[in-house]
């Protein structure tokens, strides 16, 4: 098994994962499991692809919401 899709199945997972949480309304751990996210979707698609790119927006919305301003400035 190549390394790649050993990690677009962890990033696959991490997607429901994703969804699980925000539909528990538990959005303060979505932070973390985005951070795995990113770090992940770098390693397989590269930091600029659109994939890891929409990581980022969505990341950056989040800790906005969460009233994480100065983390999220940078990333928006």
């Amino acid at each position: 098994m190549e390394i790649g899709s050993t990690l677009d199945g962890r990033l696959a997972a991490l997607y429901k994962k994703i969804e699980k949480l925000e539909k528990e309304e538990r959005f303060c751990d979505l932070a973390a499991v985005y951070e795995e996210c990113i770090r992940i979707s770098i390693e397989v698609y590269g930091e600029y692809h659109d994939e890891t790119l929409a990581l980022y927006s969505e990341y950056g919305g989040l800790l906005r919401n969460l009233g994480r301003y100065d983390e999220a400035l940078p990333i928006l």
